[in-house]
């Protein structure tokens, strides 16, 4: 609590980012907190009521609560209660296989709810909750502030740290998200394809891809970019593809620009989230099959970024997986932040909420359920001439993983293999590596992460 309360005064001293008037607003709400020493927690409580009157960057928030302070209203999804949605203490120790070896560490120190973040503080936050503030906050004592954020390192290939309530790869904290809020400049013509990692992503790239740029590039054309690059090349991800501030490229690509990511509603910028922002498409699948999916996927191309991920077992994936500890996890609160946003009829940006299942079922009429959100919806002569079921056949798991661009240890723009992206494309297929005592674990810790939510994965 000392701790927290001299980063405070440091950071009050310093003045970063505020205006006298928020200086005095501090001060007096250290006033407040400093003669409770008799009770830490009706401290932290005063001192969070009292800053959260000053509009700060959303990293002063609980960590178990949603980042975007300053458009709660606009944001706020219902949170899980337990399990992969709820994050308890961080634990001492290190996990241990079978045979003894160490994968990793975690910390056991949450960081203070108020630090050098101040730095980070926009006045330009709205203070009503009505909806997105006038600009994004700048991030720009992110690098600064990662560093002591709670870290994860049992879950490769990439340190994790935890912020706004997910576990996000360090070098989207460190560089993506920053640029990302500097200086995204979204169109109302965007489409941004979202997503929890492992949950359909690739297909919905080259899904999305091929329905947008069309009229430019016919599905039947036989040099269409689908059949030259991964999908993933094709549709880059914010946060990952234009991390260094320069958004020159992202700038020269013509509208309507297909994007995507897997950052949390209440992680976007405001300014794609609002009301002339970018359509979203979020695609969401079966934690078990989720959970397999990355497992494999992890081992299969953790050796491309120079990572031996042999002795990470399902068992432990699965541990961290209901725990939340992940990559962008926890996942229940990943899809329920999105779902909450495509059931609101006012305020922020259009979300269109799909489910992988039903996709697997009816891939054409979810195609056109897309297409007429994107704005580019199929015609009735596009229809009949079967526009509709080549791009359907195109973008094929069977038909994508054999393109010469997906084969032979051909590696995409990351650095990753390009195989890695495919495996079967199918529901259910955690049967066949998971056994029932560890789904039924996992089933029951996501029924108790969406308990009050009204959300089931099943419809």
């Amino acid at each position: 609590m000392e701790e927290q309360l001299a980063a405070l005064i440091q950071s009050v001293n310093e003045g970063r980012a505020a205006s006298d008037a928020k200086l005095e607003a501090i001060q007096q709400s250290i006033k407040l907190w400093r003669p409770a020493v008799s009770n830490p927690q009706h401290q932290l409580d005063e001192l969070r009521s009292q800053v959260g009157k000053i509009a700060l960057h959303p990293a002063l928030a609980d960590p178990d609560t949603t980042a975007a302070s300053s458009s709660a209203a606009r944001r706020a999804a219902p949170q899980p209660s337990a399990g992969i949605g709820h994050h308890g203490p961080a634990g001492h120790g290190e996990i241990h296989d079978s045979g003894g070896s160490v994968h990793g560490v975690v910390t056991t120190l949450e960081p203070p709810p108020v630090t050098d973040a101040l730095a980070m503080a926009s006045p330009r936050h709205r203070q009503d909750g009505d909806g997105p503030h006038d600009g994004a906050p700048t991030y720009a004592g992110m690098a600064k502030l990662v560093p002591a954020l709670p870290l994860e390192t049992r879950c490769p290939p990439f340190a994790l740290r935890r912020y706004g309530g997910f576990w996000l790869p360090e070098a989207a904290l460190r560089r993506g998200l920053p640029a990302l809020h500097a200086g995204f400049a979204p169109r109302r013509a965007d489409v941004l394809l979202a997503s929890y990692p492992k949950s359909g992503t690739t297909w919905l790239k080259a899904l999305a891809f091929a329905t947008v740029r069309r009229a430019v590039h016919p599905p039947s054309s036989i040099d269409h970019p689908l059949r030259r690059r991964n999908p993933q090349d094709c549709v880059p991800f914010l946060e990952f593809d234009f991390d260094h501030g320069d958004m020159a490229e992202l700038e020269a690509l013509p509208s309507p620009r297909v994007l995507a990511t897997h950052l949390p509603y209440s992680l976007l910028p405001d300014r794609v989230v609002a009301d002339d922002g970018a359509r979203i498409v979020y695609v969401c699948r079966d934690p078990k099959d989720a959970l397999v999916s990355s497992w494999l996927f992890t081992r299969k191309a953790s050796p491309s970024v120079g990572v031996d991920s042999d002795s990470y077992s399902l068992q432990e994936a699965a541990e961290l997986f209901r725990e939340g500890r992940c990559f962008y996890g926890p996942q229940c609160r990943h899809v329920l932040e999105y779902w909450d946003a495509s059931r609101r009829p006012f305020g922020g940006g259009e979300v269109l909420f799909l489910r992988y299942e039903e996709m697997l079922r009816d891939p054409a009429g979810s195609l056109k359920t897309m297409a007429e959100f994107m704005g580019c919806g199929f015609s009735e002569e596009e229809v009949a001439r079967g526009v509709v079921d080549e791009i359907v056949d195109l973008c094929s798991l069977e038909k994508l993983k054999n393109m010469e661009a997906n084969r032979d240890g051909r590696r995409n723009a990351s650095g990753i293999r390009s195989d890695s992206f495919f495996r079967k494309g199918v529901a259910g297929d955690w049967s066949s590596h998971m056994s029932p005592e560890m789904g039924k674990m996992l089933d029951e810790a996501v029924e108790e992460a969406l308990q009050g939510s009204g959300f089931s994965f099943s419809g």
